[in-house]
């Protein structure tokens, strides 16, 4: 962070040291200091709290960065429809990377048996990625409604199934489907779950829909799956460094606003909780192999991941130290998270360097059956 390059050698003019008195105290070289202070390379997080003490100062003067603001905590913009409206490329392009067509053709045919034609209503359908998919590979005469709150992607949906032949319903309130005017054979959402509020509601109500015997599909992606499937030529394959910060995020998540990022591996035991029969779990079978000098692979994978494909400003740099410190990270470990995940974006988007990466999503698809009598 340049931030910190420029701080430390603030706090070195500014107290008298040398940089061979800082070097000797943290037990390095001399020459380790000026790459820091020149901008080559920055000092590993663990050195932060002794050069804090060094210095007399706290780790957030250190890295060049107020304290900050507020600690209060920030949801997360994720749950939001005007969110999503601004991220409609993102949806486009990171769907078609979760699915292998001749997987799902298996499930449509030889798991879930779909034979004669149905009536689907798709739980936060969102540019409506299930129905373009599901569509070609169901009888003749099936249906497809799609359930989501924000106008603007339903608009984007309806034009990409008017533009290819489809007939397709879009709803911005899910309350006309809750009414039961219209039983569904097939209810199914992706990627849905784990983005609301008490996710086993959201499942009730998808229950509701359904006729006597009609299927549940959940698809979610098991978030800790994903943080481990990941590797990257030439990088260390450490996940757990990752896994051991992101996880008080998510434990953070769960405890204030009831948001489940282990929904996928936890889908299959609430379906049985709220009497679904013949439950079915299966892991999806795509696993993405990327080219760094491919430029839709490039491109795919940083989205994949959330990793910045633009400088970040101190502002920036600021904002998201302060929102992963409301949900109950340390400043030293909010400031370790930033690094590490601006580590591996630019060690995928490096000019010039060659490589591949694979990542697996850990894409969870459970289903369950209404029992046909209460």
């Amino acid at each position: 962070m340049e931030d910190m390059n420029i701080a430390i050698a603030a706090l070195r003019k500014e107290q008298g040291v040398t940089q061979a008195d800082l070097a000797d105290y943290l037990g390095i070289t001399y020459q380790s200091v000026s790459k820091w202070e020149n901008g080559v390379t920055l000092p590993d997080v663990t050195l932060l709290p002794k050069i804090a003490s060094y210095f007399g100062v706290s780790i957030n003067e250190v890295l060049g960065v107020p304290l900050p603001a507020s600690q209060d905590y920030q949801p997360r913009p994720e749950a939001t429809g005007q969110f999503w409206a601004k991220n409609a490329a993102y949806l486009n392009r990171t769907r078609q990377a979760m699915w292998n067509d001749d997987y799902l053709a298996f499930l449509v045919e030889k798991v879930w048996q779909i034979h004669e034609a149905i009536d689907i209503v798709d739980f936060g359908c969102g540019i409506g990625f299930l129905g373009r998919k599901l569509l070609p590979l169901l009888p003749k005469g099936s249906t497809y409604t799609g359930v989501y709150t924000g106008a603007d992607l339903v608009k984007e949906a309806e034009g990409w199934f008017n533009d290819h032949g489809y007939e397709a319903t879009f709803m911005t309130s899910s309350d006309t489907v809750l009414d039961g005017s219209k039983p569904f054979d097939l209810a199914i959402c992706q990627a849905f779950l784990r983005h609301v509020r008490r996710p086993q509601s959201h499942v009730k109500d998808m229950i509701k829909v359904l006729k006597p015997g009609g299927l549940l599909v959940g698809i979610e992606v098991n978030r800790a799956f994903e943080v481990a499937g990941l590797y990257m030529d030439g990088q260390a394959y450490a996940p757990w460094e990752e896994m051991n910060l992101i996880s008080k995020l998510w434990t953070k998540e769960l405890f204030m606003e009831e948001r489940d990022h282990a929904i996928g591996i936890r889908l299959p035991v609430l379906m049985d909780q709220v009497g679904l029969e013949g439950i079915d779990v299966r892991i999806n079978d795509r696993v993405g192999l990327f080219h760094n000098q491919v430029t839709e692979d490039l491109e795919t994978l940083a989205q994949l991941k959330g990793w910045r494909t633009d400088p970040i400003s101190s502002r920036e740099k600021r904002d998201q130290l302060n929102f992963l410190v409301s949900r109950g990270m340390a400043i030293e470990e909010a400031s370790a998270f930033v690094e590490l995940r601006k580590g591996q974006g630019d060690h995928w988007q490096e000019t010039g360097k060659s490589r591949l990466a694979v990542h697996c999503l850990g894409l969870v698809i459970s289903s369950g059956r209404k029992p046909l009598s209460d």
